[in-house]
């Protein structure tokens, strides 16, 4: 089977929130019409602060893999020491390779595939599934 976390970067918190400027030539006007933004212009950019992962922050990517490793290793899946991405279950017939938010998985006995659904689910993520294992990283496989 296949799954997807949904909004993987965009669920992750900041460890500390950082800020960011934007030219108001690059916000288009009906952005700042639509939120209000002329009040908050200063010196011809509006100022942001950021507190969880966004797309295009450069260690979004590695906020949100540290978080999703600590709880797989919290419910006893183990990353592989020599290829990594590659995780096991110690107890249950369940392996899966990660490539950012798609899984790749390998079980026996639907039960622990749905363990494995539940633990991400527990801990705040929205998945997609795919019974069939066809589409995997965007890749149709046969």
């Amino acid at each position: 089977m296949t799954l997807d976390i949904k909004d993987f970067y965009l669920n992750t918190d900041m460890p500390h929130y950082e800020y960011m400027r934007i030219p108001v030539s690059s916000i288009p006007t009906k952005i700042m019409k639509l939120y209000n933004l002329e009040p908050l212009v200063h010196r011809g950019a509006v100022y942001v602060e950021i507190r969880k992962g966004m797309y295009g922050h450069p260690v979004s990517g590695r906020l949100a893999n540290d978080k999703l490793v600590q709880i797989l290793q919290k419910h006893d899946f183990v990353q592989s020491d020599l290829i990594p991405g590659l995780f096991k279950h110690k107890t249950r017939p369940l392996c899966f390779s990660l490539v950012v938010d798609d899984f790749g998985v390998s079980y026996v006995g639907k039960e622990h595939a749905n363990f494995m659904i539940q633990v991400l689910q527990d801990n705040g993520y929205t998945i997609t599934h795919d019974w069939t294992g066809s589409i995997f990283c965007g890749i149709t496989l046969k």
